[in-house]
Order: C-alpha cells, then structure tokens, then sequence
C-alpha cells in the first residue's frame, strides 16, 4: 500500500493507512474515477474508541472526504489489522517521528557521490533496527549505527517480542 499524501496530512501522526478497498469495498471504483489514483484511505481513533474514516486525494488542507457513513464493517478490526505499519518520517517534522519507547526498524537514507559520470560511491537505503526513547519532552533515536535521526525516512514499530520459551 503506497502513501502518497502523508506529509500533507493534518492528522499524519494518527492516521491508520488502510487500503481503499478494504475501507470502501463496494465504492472503492467510483473514488478512484472521481477522485484519481493518488488516494490514502485511513482511519482516525476517536476518543470514545471508535474510528472516522477518511480519504486524502490531495495536498490541500480541504483535498479529502469522510465517507464514514459508506463505510462497511467493523473499522475497529481493520484499524487493528493495520496498525503496526511502516509510517514515512521527516526528522524535522514532529508529527512524523516516532514517540513511543522501544524497538524500532528503522530506514535510513542512502547516500552516493557522483562527479558528471563519475560514481565514486552508491549506498542505497537500508534497514536496522534500533531504539527510541524520550526525555525531558525531546525524542531520540538510536539505530545499530551511528546514523544521525535526521537520515531516517521511516520507520516501523515500537515491536514486542514474545515470551522465551526456548529452554
């Protein structure tokens, strides 16, 4: 499931991404000829522990819908189903950046050095695991390299692990 307007999403840092047509399943057609292809389909935990639905078709604070009344099925399952999710991240943006303690996998920016056709180095990005932790209102970010939180681009977690049982 691509993402495609998350930096210009308002509620960015609660939004569940789900895929369209498990959201809409019988509209799903119609929104995408009304609206275009570049669709996130989401949901927005409520207080109460229900769920809005929403739909973001574009980067403009007023480019989306709530088709919630249309939507078929129990959104509490779904928005379980996909809460663990690899969410896009600006270090510089708060509402992007993890703020949960824990494990983390972490995606971290490549970086290449070129001169005209001279390619003197090319790393793509990669994955690692690391931890995230707060203190004093700020977040921090350690991956299993010494990479500055500035370079990662996503991430994924906090994860648990389950109980040892293996002696």
């Amino acid at each position: 499931m691509k993402i495609h307007w998350h930096f210009d999403n308002p509620w960015r840092d609660k939004a569940i991404y789900v895929p369209l047509a498990h959201l809409v399943p019988i509209n799903h057609q119609r929104y995408q000829a009304d609206l275009g292809d570049k669709l996130d389909a989401y949901l927005l935990p409520q207080p109460d522990g229900t769920f809005v639905a929403g739909i973001r078709y574009g980067k403009e604070g007023e480019q989306y819908i709530s088709p919630s009344p249309m939507v078929l099925g129990d959104t509490r399952a779904l928005a379980e189903i996909h809460r663990m999710q690899w969410r896009p991240c600006r270090w510089d943006d708060e509402l992007t950046r993890p703020t949960e303690p824990g494990c983390y996998m972490l995606r971290i920016a490549g970086d290449c050095e070129t001169d005209g056709p001279h390619v003197y180095y090319d790393y793509p990005d990669y994955t690692q695991s690391g931890r995230v932790f707060g203190e004093d209102g700020e977040v921090f970010a350690y991956g299993d390299t010494d990479e500055e939180p500035e370079q990662i681009i996503a991430w994924y977690g906090p994860l648990t692990a389950p109980p040892c049982d293996c002696y």
